[in-house]
Order: C-alpha cells, then structure tokens, then sequence
C-alpha cells in the first residue's frame, strides 16, 4: 500500500514531463558563441546552395515617391572573393557594428547605477513589506522590470523573492522560481527604456540603411530605442499577470503536492536581513529627486513648438530630435540618478570616484562583444 501511496506522489503529469523535456534540451545547448558560429557556417552554405539554384526574392520599394517591384538574387558567399573582403575588412565591420557601440554606451551609464546598488535597493524597496494580497503581483512586476539592470536584475529578483516568500511560510525555492521567471520571461519587457532597446534599435537602423526603407515622404524610416515601447510597456503588464497566475495555480500547487516538506512557517529574519536601510534609503531619495528633476528638465524642453527638440513641422514623433537622441538622453539620466544614489549613500565622495566606478562596468558587456 506504501509503495502505490509512494508512486502516486511520484507521478508526474503530461505538463510536467513537457516542462522536463524542454530542460533536458535546453541543458544540451552549447554557448551561444557556438550558436552564432554554426548559424553563421549554416547561412555560408546555404547561400552557395540557394544561389546554385536560382533563388530569388520580390518585394516593394519606394523610389522618388513610386512603388517599385525590386528583385534581390541570393549571393553565394562561399567564394573567394567573399572570403577575401571579409578577412580585409575584418576589424571595420566589427568596429562599425552600430548595435555594439550603442550597447557599450549604455552599459557604462546602467551598470554604473548597478554596481553603485541602485537597483538592488530598488527592487528590494519595492517588494519587501509589500501586503501579502499583491506579493505574488509585486514580485512579478519587479521582475519584469528587472531587465533593465541587464542580467544582475535576474539575481536580485530571485534572491528577493526567496527572502520575502520565506517570510510568508513558502519555501524560497518557490520565490527563486518565480523571479526567474518573471525576469527572463520579461527580458526585454520594461516600463523604462532600457539597454536590450538600443540594442534592437541599432539592428534595425542598419536594415533599414542596408535595405533602404523609406517612409512615405522618401526619408529612410525613423528607427530610435522608443520604436517597441508601446510593445514592451504592455508586455510588462500582460507578463506579470501570467507570472502570478502560473505560480499561484500551477507552481504552488504542484510543489505543495509533491514536495510537502517545502510548507515552512513564517520566518521573517531573512526578511529584515534584506530591508533597505536608512543609508540605502536615503539614496534612494536623492536618486528619486534627480530623476523628477531631470524629466521635468526634459518636459520643459519639448513644450514649446519652435524647442530643438522638435522636428521643423513642430512634432516630437515619429521622428524628432528628441527621439534621434534618445540614447545620450538615457545615458546622462542613468549617470545622474546612479551619481546621485551614490551620493546619498556615501560611494561618490569625490569627483575621482565617477570614472573608477564607470571603468568597472564594461565587463557586463564583453559577452556580448565576444558573441
């Protein structure tokens, strides 16, 4: 009778053995290094394949103000000459790869806030002491949002979440889980502009260039980091509410059923380990007046109608001053509230501290400048 009690607790449903199968495949993938690399080698023969065969593809394009039908053959990248022009201008294209610049800007301004613990405050702020009603929806919020932090946001998210749902008499691990989720699930999801925005941004003025698209005046089509915001600021709201319905009736359930032993009782001394002190609290508030500041600076720029940061016709979108420099604007704004966080809670004590702290940022970007 114990051994069917035993294989009846063991038993696992069809989503499950899914979800199991999903991460034994995901465990398998090699660095994403190698990834780019095969993908790379696979779009060289395919094209030497694709061009053997004639493949050819039509599509529309405005020229002087007309619709023209272009045709664009499928060039084979396998020869000699390819070869030769690429390894030639080897260090050009990778110098000039206009997403790695804009990534490595922005990286210097938030992972200055970041290592200054700007974030970290943040989120901790924002979740600890949250009622128990809207901890589920606060932790998956944060989460969401965590990506603006770049991948320190996962890690604080989880180590929060674990703390706080300790506190309530969950396991933490069910906290770790959703956090991690909330944060990957919602990685390029943000109320704010962030660093995945200048990115995508980059790419897609070079395929705009590259592919000369034009808008209806003939211009090539506007391309700034706020192009997806209407996207991923509805995402952020559509992400949290899947995250705590997914935890609260899925992963709880689940783990309560097959792992009884992770129901705890309360323990909030983890929970006051975490609090944000007055020092870190009082950084928050100059990082908090530096921010109301800075927009209400920007606000007052882009009322009148003749501002600089408006196009000749008077309008900010879709394309403007204001959107075209967008990213030194985020710079600047990421620079000034990390400086001012770290005023307040006594890291920048001299004007020498600023560039020493910015020198130890670039590392959050070399994954990316290797891939």
């Amino acid at each position: 009778m114990k051994k069917e009690d035993d294989e009846k607790v063991v038993k696992k449903s069809w989503l499950e053995r899914s979800m199991g199968a999903i991460e034994k495949v995901g465990n398998l993938l090699p660095h994403p290094f190698w990834l780019f690399a095969s993908l790379a080698l696979i779009t060289v023969v395919l094209s030497a394949v694709l061009h053997g065969m004639n493949w050819s593809a039509s599509y529309e394009t405005v020229v002087d103000g007309a619709i023209q039908v272009t045709t664009a053959q499928v060039t084979n990248l396998m020869t000699f000459e390819t070869l030769a022009h690429y390894l030639t201008n080897f260090i050009s294209i990778f110098v000039n790869y206009y997403p790695l610049g804009m990534l490595i800007f922005m990286t210097v301004a938030v992972g200055y806030a970041e290592k200054l613990g700007l974030f970290d405050a943040l989120m901790r702020k924002a979740v600890i002491g949250a009622p128990i009603m809207i901890v589920f929806i606060a932790v998956s919020f944060v989460g969401v949002n965590s990506s603006i932090g770049f991948g320190a946001g996962v890690v604080f998210t989880m180590v929060i979440a674990a703390a706080v749902f300790k506190s309530l008499g969950l396991h933490p691990w069910i906290g770790i889980i959703m956090g991690y989720a909330a944060a990957n699930g919602g990685y390029t999801a943000c109320l704010m502009i962030a660093a995945t925005d200048t990115t995508l941004a980059g790419i897609s003025a070079q395929i705009v260039e590259a592919n000369h698209i034009v808008d209806a005046t003939g211009a090539l089509a506007p391309t700034h980091a706020a192009i997806n915001y209407y996207f991923v600021a509805a995402a952020t709201f559509i992400i949290t509410a899947v995250c705590v319905v997914v935890t609260k009736y899925v992963t709880v359930p689940h783990l309560n059923r097959q792992h009884p032993e992770l129901v705890l009782k309360k323990d909030a001394s983890e929970l006051e380990k975490m609090k944000v002190t007055s020092q870190e609290a009082r950084g928050l508030k100059f990082a908090g007046w530096a921010t109301v500041i800075y927009i209400a600076l920007l606000v007052i720029a882009c009322i009148p109608k003749n501002s600089f940061m408006r196009s000749p016709d008077g309008t900010l979108i879709p394309n403007s001053p204001f959107l075209n420099m967008i990213i030194p604007l985020l710079f600047f704004f990421f620079m000034i509230i990390g400086s001012a966080y770290g005023i307040g809670i006594g890291k920048i004590k001299a004007w020498k501290d600023v560039p020493l702290m910015m020198e130890k940022c670039l590392d959050m970007a070399a994954s990316f400048m290797v891939v």
